[in-house]
């Protein structure tokens, strides 16, 4: 049993929650992943806000996080949540401190500065930073993720075999026709995606020309299908990508 699914166990046997999405919703779980977060099939990362809404609640960080000391902190120990409370966020901002430093890319000045024992990456030649994340304002979310293009079959769109394809996971999003990842009994695709809200009807092309018109019709799902939450499982959108060189350096 996962620290996370005794939490659970306490937590309902004490009456402090009345189902699992009472605790999903507590401490910023999803709901529809929880059952596989307590069982330890699915790991989860936690940010700072499950700690401070751990903490909160009077778990115990530590416990949760090393198995050591108690489950829940002693109600008398304000000065303990604080000092807890304060450690994550120091901990916190120097981790988005250090992610933040590797995501800028120096701008060097026109003019480069490479006199005896200096090399030109010398900070006196950076004239200023490029934050990647301000290139798009989808970086920004939290729910970005990659996933490497294999085979052809999206060439049309300018994806290659072995791109990386960037995407948004956010599900606060209307669905567009337009490329996804998603998840198709087991396996996981990037296609194009029309939506047919009236049919009720999803239609799946490979894209290997640049022409829409001439693109392939694989698959079409009807979503009123009983079977389809089971098959169906949608990632996210498709916002960038970024080509990769192959061994020809093409």
């Amino acid at each position: 049993m996962t620290r996370l699914e005794q939490l659970y166990e306490e937590m309902s046997n004490r009456k402090l929650i009345s189902s699992k999405k009472e605790f999903a919703e507590k401490f910023g779980f999803d709901a529809g992943n929880l059952a596989r977060y307590l069982n330890g099939h699915l790991k989860t990362t936690l940010d700072g806000d499950n700690y401070r809404k751990f903490l909160d609640a009077g778990i115990n960080v530590e416990w949760l996080l090393t198995g050591e000391g108690e489950m829940f902190l002693p109600v008398f120990y304000p000065e303990r949540v604080k000092m807890l409370s304060e450690k994550i966020n120091a901990d916190i901002q120097k981790k988005n401190d250090e992610i933040a430093k590797k995501e800028r890319i120096p701008i060097l000045s026109q003019k480069l500065s490479c006199g005896p024992g200096q090399s030109w990456e010398h900070e006196d030649n950076i004239v200023e930073y490029l934050d990647v994340r301000s290139l798009s304002p989808v970086l920004n979310s939290k729910n970005v993720y990659g996933f490497r293009a294999i085979g052809t079959s999206m060439l049309g769109a300018g994806i290659r075999d072995g791109d990386i394809v960037l995407f948004n996971a956010d599900k606060d999003y209307p669905p567009t026709d337009g490329i996804y990842v998603f998840g198709l009994d087991g396996d996981t695709y990037c296609k194009r995606l029309e939506f047919d809200s009236l049919a009720n009807r999803i239609k799946i092309f490979s894209v290997r020309v640049a022409d829409l018109e001439k693109a392939e019709l694989l698959k079409t799902l009807d979503s009123t299908d009983e079977e389809f939450a089971e098959r169906f499982k949608m990632f996210g959108k498709v916002f960038s990508w970024i080509h990769v060189a192959n061994d020809e350096g093409m």
